[in-house]
């Protein structure tokens, strides 16, 4: 016969399968329900468990009391009665307590939930746009930004919560469902419009153009989920892009930075303060120091292994500018190697793909740090203009073609064009477009736009949005004068005139600050 020693009891119990007794009711000394079934009693005294009592575990994590572990008593710490936080009811038997908050749940409550019971679908880790919110596990009110959602029951929970009741053990189910979470829709803080969330893209048809992530301005690809505008506007999101913290202390910065989905400047264009590159995707920013770094820059690993150099490189911020070794230009943001005093490559090297696709190329170019001696003497097989043996560049071995990095990747690699912007200076929506075409001119000044532009699908019409062109018509415009104050305009203007990429100051295509 079994034989049990439990904390709550002096003397050994014993397993009976069925225990009787005609004369009187028995009642658990546990959960104090009346006794049925196989139960734990002692031969000495009218001590008796149930066997599912008897076998509670010591300690338990409760999404009732996520917070803290809950610990089985025999008796309530208190004198007289004890009331169950969850159901209010009254006990004085086995109870579930917690000592740091006074918290305490009966046998009948805290058996409600088991881990092994729990919730049958994966969670997502999202940024939740309604917070506070009301974790809908523990019935707590939560006010932690990155929390968990499940994208076919619709609930929030708590991060830790759904540490303890997410139990996707039904695999078949799961990838059943999964397939209807893509009909769920979700608002968040960096959209007007609710987003649907794909956890697979199906294969993309010839035709379609690569869909950029607005966060990041980075390519979705099929094997990643993301996020997508359910009115079709052409808004998608990383998942990683919409979990990205809101706040942040970066090295380049002595504030810290958050995350907004446009920079202020207009239109969300800006000028990221690490790279010196154009965006119009998230920008991390401190509103004090006008001090802006797109998504790329900002999310930048404090220690890197880069294929240029032997010896990991360490992100800092430096006192003089240092040469990169990748465009020789100067910058004071740099990843720099504290073995080789002179190695130092800036934040845009840093952050070139290894591979790149051209128009121009039937392959794949592939980023080269080291130059060849057959490369002596060889054009860009894009501008046409000299290759340098000291600068990266990317080659196809199969064509032998090689080009530069920025004929490659572009000026404004990340920035996402298309969309429709209203501008107090003109009646129509422009569009924010790369026009490349010799005989498209401005309609403000009648000079060519080469680069950044406005198109307005209506008029056929083109304006530059670049340059002192773009600044006078903006310093016409009601935002700029919906400013109250010389200074606030002032800094405001700055930042709009910042972003402009061929305003620039003196020497500035040669040094990076």
């Amino acid at each position: 016969m079994e034989s049990i020693k439990h904390f709550s009891h002096i003397h050994p119990l014993q397993l009976k399968e069925d225990h009787q007794n005609d004369v009187e009711q028995v009642f658990c000394s546990g959960c104090e329900k009346p006794i049925s079934g196989p139960v734990f009693c002692c031969n000495q005294c009218n001590y008796v468990l149930h066997k599912s009592c008897a076998e509670l575990p010591n300690k338990k994590k409760h999404p009732f009391h996520p917070e803290h572990h809950l610990t089985l008593l025999s008796t309530p710490p208190y004198e007289g009665i004890c009331i169950c936080d969850a159901c209010r009811g009254i006990f004085n038997k086995f109870v579930y307590h917690c000592s740091l908050c006074k918290f305490d749940l009966d046998i009948a409550c805290a058996s409600q939930w088991n881990p092994d019971d729990g919730h049958k679908h994966a969670f997502i880790s999202l940024w939740n746009p309604t917070s506070p919110f009301v974790c809908y596990a523990c019935g707590e009110k939560a006010s932690e930004i990155l929390s968990c959602v499940c994208s076919i029951c619709q609930i929030w929970v708590h991060s830790s919560c759904a540490d303890y009741w997410d139990t996707t053990t039904k695999k078949d189910e799961v990838d059943t469902e999964s397939d209807q979470s893509q009909d769920i829709d979700f608002s968040l803080f960096c959209h007007e419009h609710l987003l649907r969330f794909v956890e697979e893209q199906s294969l993309q048809n010839v035709d379609d153009k690569i869909k950029l992530c607005d966060g990041c301005i980075q390519p979705i690809i099929t094997s990643s989920p993301f996020f997508s505008c359910s009115e079709n506007c052409g808004f998608v999101l990383h998942q990683s892009c919409a979990e990205l913290p809101k706040t942040k202390k970066h090295p380049f910065h002595i504030h810290h930075l958050s995350l907004l989905p446009k920079a202020p400047p207009y239109d969300g264009v800006f000028r990221c303060d690490g790279c010196r590159g154009l965006s119009n995707g998230f920008v991390y920013r401190c509103d004090e120091c006008q001090f802006d770094l797109d998504v790329c820059c900002g999310s930048l690993k404090d220690t890197i292994e880069h294929e240029s150099h032997n010896h990991p490189l360490h992100l800092e911020k430096t006192g003089a500018p240092r040469i990169c070794k990748g465009c020789h230009l100067q910058s004071n943001h740099v990843y720099v190697c504290h073995v080789c005093e002179d190695f130092a490559i800036d934040c845009g090297c840093a952050t070139l793909p290894n591979k790149a696709w051209h128009v121009f190329g039937k392959h794949p170019l592939k980023l080269t740090c080291f130059a060849g001696t057959d490369l002596r003497g060889n054009e860009c097989g894009i501008c046409s203009e000299k290759m340098s043996l000291e600068q990266w560049f990317y080659f196809c071995d199969d064509c032998d073609f090689a080009a530069h990095t920025h004929c490659v990747v572009g000026k404004c690699w990340r920035v996402k064009f298309g969309g429709t912007f209203k501008y107090d200076t003109h009646s129509h929506p422009l569009a924010l477009v790369e026009e490349t075409r010799k005989n498209t001119a401005c309609e403000a000044c009648d000079e060519q736009c080469n680069g950044l532009a406005l198109e307005c699908g209506q008029c056929k019409s083109y304006y530059h949005r670049e340059g002192k062109c773009f600044w006078e018509q903006f310093k016409e415009s009601a935002k700029y004068f919906a400013f109250s104050g010389t200074m606030l305009r002032y800094r405001y203007a700055a930042n709009v005139f910042a972003a402009t990429p061929n305003v620039t100051t003196k020497g500035e295509t040669k040094h990076r600050k």
